[in-house]
Formats: structure tokens, sequence, C-alpha cells
């Protein structure tokens, strides 16, 4: 019986022998694992409380849970961290792979699989240094070199390394092992009549008020929502879309300030949406957008790009591997969105060709034929091959 340990920050909320969770990671995250081997430990933070509205099934055969030491913040980092360490110990001691996920945790599991000489890949899904630095706290900004300086030394180290982007965190975190550059984005790749559809539906002229869309745990500073806001403030009022939020967070402060901007009744709120809904509420958005000051290859624009959406969003990480660059902004520059929008919102065959062009990026991406190639490497990473 062969076993993977996979270790990351994610938050698991327990319940009638149930495990949920908000947003990735979800059922199908394990697919790959579960090809591999016959078992697969996933060890997180586990919340004994009821899970939030939209969360999806995160457990099935073959997948057991475990919970860490919560080490997001500064005292808990302190005062915990050795008694994680022992448990990560422990914890990998009879795997044959331990997959070890930027974070937290998984920095500290790659640590600890290195000095215990297991075999370990590295996924690389996220850059430390922006993320932390834009999160929106002091701690962020204090964390965010050291949490990058951990992230180096783990990818030069690591003996197989997982990327989830093609060039852009490659070049920030370099290996010196044998490398995958393969998106982790699971997602069902759409028939034909989806971008049909889509094209009809632009043809027939676009609704006013337009809908656009971001999926974003809007309560973290660099998902740009503040940027967004701003750029649809500077269009002119016959212009202003409504604008639609899928994500976790607390609303009343944004709010508050879409009012002050003007903006009353722009601004909704959907919470976090079960998976399966996820695709047909994109498939209600005229236009969606990702103005992040930091991010990878963020799924929600390749779930965007799959359904036919016409996507704009900023040049950071790795986005301009998704969108065109007529399509991207600066991080940060409102002005340049606010031209974005109103360039779309107003051309027809702009959208048409954003819609066309995201298909075939999706496709590309999120290629399930590529899915041997993810099983060879865990296979050689175990010694398995």
């Amino acid at each position: 019986m062969t076993l993977a340990i996979f270790i990351h920050d994610s938050i698991f909320y327990p319940r009638n022998d149930q495990m949920w969770a908000p947003g990735a990671p979800d059922r199908r995250t394990w697919e790959p694992y579960l090809t591999v081997f016959d078992r697969l430990t996933v060890a997180g933070r586990l919340r004994p409380t009821s899970p939030p509205a939209g969360a999806s099934r995160a457990d099935r055969p073959g997948v057991n849970f475990v919970a860490l030491p919560d080490l997001a913040s500064p005292a808990r980092w302190l005062t915990r961290m050795p008694e994680a360490a022992r448990q990560i110990d422990a914890l990998i001691a009879p795997a044959d792979l331990v997959i070890a996920r930027t974070s937290v945790l998984g920095n500290l599991a790659a640590f600890c699989a290195l000095r215990a000489q297991k075999n370990l890949v590295f996924e690389v899904v996220g850059c430390p240094l922006g993320a932390y630095w834009h999160h929106g706290s002091i701690f962020g900004k204090i964390y965010a070199p050291l949490a990058a300086l951990q992230t180096r030394a783990l990818a030069a180290r690591a003996p197989f390394v997982h990327y989830v982007t093609r060039r852009y965190l490659q070049g920030r975190y370099p290996a010196r092992g044998q490398i995958l550059a393969l998106s982790d984005a699971r997602i069902d790749l759409p028939d034909e009549s989806v971008l049909r559809e889509r094209l009809a539906r632009i043809d027939a002229g676009i609704s006013h008020p337009a809908r656009v869309g971001m999926i974003a745990a809007f309560d973290l500073h660099y998902k740009g929502l503040d940027v967004l806001l701003k750029a649809i403030s500077l269009l002119p009022a016959h212009l202003r879309p409504t604008l639609h939020i899928a994500g976790s967070g607390e609303p009343g402060p944004w709010l508050a300030r879409a009012r002050q901007m003007g903006l009353d009744g722009v601004l909704h709120f959907e919470g976090v949406l079960p998976r399966e809904e996820v695709v047909d509420w994109l498939d209600t958005l005229d236009l969606y957008v990702q103005p992040s000051r930091e991010d990878a290859l963020p799924r929600s624009v390749v779930e965007a790009l799959s359904r036919a959406v016409p996507t704009l969003g900023s040049s950071a990480g790795g986005l301009p591997e998704l969108l065109p660059e007529d399509a991207l902004h600066t991080p940060g520059d409102a002005q340049k969105l606010a031209g974005d929008l109103r360039r779309y919102l107003t051309q027809p065959a702009l959208l048409k060709a954003a819609a066309t062009r995201g298909v075939e990026t999706a496709g590309e991406v999120a290629d399930p034929a590529r899915a041997a190639e993810h099983h060879d490497f865990l296979r050689q990473a175990a010694s398995l091959a």
C-alpha cells in the first residue's frame, strides 16, 4: 500500500464524517495523487465549527485528514512551530512521498522532509513575496521577505518541484531538480456550444447595466477589489456596470466605501459559491476582471476563460500567461483598467475575440491530456517509476 502526504495551510471543516472546504481544495484536487497512490493523508488546519455557506465537499475514499497546529500569526508561529515540526516528522515517517504546497505549514513540511531525506515534491503555487507584501497587514510586510527566502531555498533544494505557471514562478523561485510546469486548475473543459452561446449573447447586445464579476477572498488586499471599484467610479454613469463578487470576506466596509464613491447599488456580494454553481454564475457575466496586485495562475481566471467570458486582468504574476497585453493593466492602475472596461463594454468585436481566445487558452492550460505527465512526475518523485 503506497501512501502520500499532502501538507498545506488549507482550512477544513469536519461535519458528520464529511470534510468541507471553502473553495479549493475540493474533492477533485486529490485526483492526480490517488491515481498514483493507494492512500492520501491531507494535513492542514481543521476547524470544529459549521462550514461556511458555499463550502464544498473535500473528502473522498482513500483520503484521510489530519489536523496540524495553526501557525498563521506571529505568536502562533513562535509558540507552536516546534510542536508542528514534531507532528510533521511523525506524520511523514511512513510516507512514500511528501507533497508540500507553498504556505507556512507547507514550507515547514518541506524542510522536515529534506531533513529526514524523504521523497519530496515541492508545489510552488504562488509568490509569497507579493502575496504577503500586499496582504494588507504589517505582519504581512514583515513576513514577506522571510517567506520568499524560505520558498527560494526550498525550490533550490527540493529534488522535484511542481510549478503552476509556465514562466513566472520559475523565474522567482528557480529549481535545480526536476520540474513540472502544469496548472493545478481542475476544470471541465466546455463543448463547442459554450462559445457559440457566448458569441450569440454578445451579438444580441450587452445588458444595461453590464454584469462584471470577480471571484476572490475580498478581504485580501492583494486581490485588488479597491482598484476595480475605483476604475468603475471613473466610468461615465451610463457605462457603469454592476459588480458581482463571489468569495469570502466581510462585505460591510466595502459597501460603505462604494456608497462614499457614489456607487450605491453597484456592488453586490454573493458569498462563497459551491463549486457546482460557479459555472452557472460565470455564464451570467458579461465581463470577468482579476485586478490583483499579486497572483500566480488563478483558477478563477481559467474557469472564466473556459466559459468564454471575456476577461481583463492586471499584469501581476502569471496573469500575462493567460491574457493578452491589451487586456492587462499595471497592478493598481485604476485609470488604465477604467479605459479597458470602457473599450470592452463598447466594442462587441473585442468581446467576441476575447471569448474565442479565452476558450483556446483554457484548453491549453487545463488540458486533461497532460494528466499522464503529472502522474509520471509523481511516480518518479516517489521512486515508483
